[in-house]
């Protein structure tokens, strides 16, 4: 466990997003994307697997853009706080994403005061793969490999991450 410091930030902008973005999540940014960076290289490597950088580049997402959080009457109470999370460095992928599971007990504090259940599981999102590319990029037996990892992994993950009081 390695531990980095972030900004919250409420309704991120993302310039050059093609599309409208009217979700509304609270993402902890964090200054640099080498991180995420690092582990886009590694899978690619590993893998042969290029994957898509995440949207607001290297961050933690808090309150999803889909949830609810932005009608609490405190939205925007943190902006521009620091907020420290404990990244854990063993890759998981869960549906399209790769990603690091991380440990913040204030980052569910957070949800609870806008009245968001704690069911989220936090995460370092490393990057998106497409599923039409992926049978370009992996033999069935990689597949089938990485399904049982991932499975594993994603399991051990939801242990790991359930927060203890809230």
């Amino acid at each position: 466990m390695y531990k980095l410091t972030g900004k919250l930030q409420y309704e991120p902008h993302r310039q050059d997003f093609k599309k409208s973005f009217k979700a509304r999540p609270l993402i902890v940014q964090f200054p640099y994307d080498d991180l995420s960076a690092y582990y886009r290289w590694f899978i690619e490597r590993k893998y042969g697997l290029k994957l898509q950088a995440p949207m607001f580049g290297c961050h933690v997402t808090i309150v999803r853009g889909d949830e609810p959080g932005w009608k609490a009457k405190n939205w925007k109470k943190y902006e521009g706080h620091k907020l420290t999370v404990e990244v854990s460095p063993l890759v998981y992928k869960q549906r399209i994403f790769w990603a690091l599971p991380i440990k913040c007990q204030r980052a569910h504090e957070i949800r609870h005061e806008l009245g968001l259940w704690n069911f989220h599981n936090l995460h370092l999102t490393i990057g998106r793969e497409f599923p039409e590319d992926e049978n370009r990029y992996w033999s069935p037996r990689q597949r089938e490999f990485l399904k049982e990892q991932a499975f594993n992994e994603a399991g051990e993950f939801e242990e790991y991450c359930t927060p203890e009081g809230v």
